[in-house]
């Protein structure tokens, strides 16, 4: 009950705009069926399941569960690595410059039809309804830890192909592992001291 309590003190604040009934209402539900720690209340708020949901739907919404499982924890992972931001809004928005244009680290973000094609999965009936459904729930597994990482290491990184630069070491990272889950490769990474 106090884990609650604190849930509901933090959201109140965090969402003033929320009706009481709503908040009490999002934080029961987390702490009934996530078992998330007062602290990490905020972070599975449905919001966030949305932001990290989204880029899983856009990179992943072909993947067995554990591969949009891994890509939904390599958002987690990168909140908690010092090579990253650490925020979720931050790790989600990050961005990079190439050939003079900017991209997301999530490419699918860049991708012209990512939005309409989210906002279309939503609706009951629609095609991709079942991927979208899928997307979230693994997004929220992520974000409360109600299913380990299948990669215990925490991999932060991942791309379509091998190698590629999110699978090789370079003179800031080394891979420390790295593994195939669907068509995707997920590598973990440590800060060079030396050599890889």
């Amino acid at each position: 009950m106090k884990q609650l309590l604190s849930c509901l003190i933090i959201l109140f604040f965090v969402h003033g705009f929320m009706s009481f009934e709503q908040e009490y209402t999002t934080v029961a539900y987390m702490y009934q069926y996530c078992d998330c720690s007062w602290l990490d209340c905020y972070i599975m708020h449905s919001a966030n399941k949305e932001k990290v949901g989204r880029v899983v739907f856009g990179e992943a919404s072909g993947e067995s569960d554990n591969g949009k499982l891994e890509v939904a924890y390599t958002i987690v992972n990168r909140v908690n690595h010092a090579g990253f931001p650490n925020s979720l809004n931050a790790v989600v928005n990050q961005t990079y410059k190439s050939g003079g244009k900017t991209f997301h680290h999530y490419n699918t973000l860049d991708n012209s039809g990512h939005d309409k094609r989210w906002e279309a999965a939503k609706e009951p009936g629609a095609t991709e309804h079942a991927a979208y459904n899928s997307a979230i729930t693994q997004a929220g597994h992520a974000l409360c830890g109600t299913k380990s990482d299948p990669m215990n290491c925490g991999p932060v990184n991942f791309c379509a192909k091998n190698p590629c630069s999110a699978t090789n070491s370079n003179k800031y990272w080394c891979v420390t592992e790295k593994r195939q889950i669907g068509s995707h490769w997920f590598t973990c990474i440590k800060k060079k001291t030396g050599t890889c």
